[in-house]
């Protein structure tokens, strides 16, 4: 790929916006599809550090059949620094959910 303009590289970042479901990977500008993502959703640092402190990935650690509750106790004491909410956990479950199904909807009738 050539090298673009600043004005060029902005120009194309706005066109595949526009298109929607296209992204960058982190601090690169290398363009990533749906299809090429690791996983359907967004991860958050605190995903991501959860992650790496507990060596699973996060729809192991929050999509592993307890409470929300219960769930957000056990993290709490595995990390001290950062706290993780119930309703933190609540959406992170319903974005994860969320993202398996999308596959699954029903096409739309033209």
């Amino acid at each position: 790929m050539s090298k673009l303009t600043k004005q060029e590289q902005l120009m194309r970042d706005n066109m595949l916006k526009k298109r929607g479901g296209i992204s960058f990977e982190p601090n690169t500008r290398n363009v990533v599809t749906p299809d090429e993502a690791k996983t359907k959703f967004h991860k958050t640092t605190k995903m991501r550090f959860l992650e790496l402190k507990l060596h699973k990935p996060i729809q192991e650690i929050i999509c592993n059949g307890k409470s929300i509750y219960d769930l957000e106790a056990e993290l709490n004491k595995l990390i001290f620094p950062e706290k993780v909410d119930v309703t933190t956990i609540s959406k992170w479950r319903v974005m994860i959910n969320e993202s398996f199904w999308k596959d699954f909807k029903e096409p739309t009738k033209e």
